[in-house]
């Protein structure tokens, strides 16, 4: 019987280097088959914030609409104001609102209609139209 030398083993013990270098391309792979939901979910929260910025921008207009005034002439003078565009996180909003129809007649109250809307990039982000009750004289 031949006595066996200390640190000498089989093929066997351990992790090789080619388990290894597999495991890293198993990781790999799952890695690259999760970009893209990252990125549409990156490109889904960009839209969303948009549109957030947008609605808020949209309903601070339509509050302006509302307290401008009870007669017909401030709403004229509220729409003949054109509002500047408001620059929010480096993104240009363009806000464009108008009078639908005419104003009733100032003896007798009504409603004028106020069409909002807010664009960016030439897309159209949020609209909305409200109805603003104009008084008597």
């Amino acid at each position: 019987m031949e006595p066996q030398a200390q640190g000498t083993g089989t093929d066997e013990d351990g992790i090789g280097m080619i388990e290894i270098v597999v495991a890293m391309f198993v990781l790999a792979v799952l890695a690259l088959a999760f970009l893209p939901v990252l990125t549409q979910g990156l490109l889904n929260s960009q839209r969303n914030s948009e549109i957030a910025t947008a609605t808020q921008l949209m309903s601070t207009q339509l509050e302006l609409a509302r307290s401008a005034g009870s007669t017909c002439s401030a709403l004229i003078a509220f729409d003949a104001a054109d509002p500047a565009d408001v620059t929010v996180d480096g993104r240009e909003y363009e806000i464009e609102r108008s009078l639908i129809g005419a104003c009733p007649d100032p003896a007798v109250t009504g409603t004028v209609l106020v069409d909002i809307e807010v664009r960016s990039d030439g897309r159209v982000l949020s609209t909305a139209q409200t109805r603003v009750f104009v008084g008597g004289a």
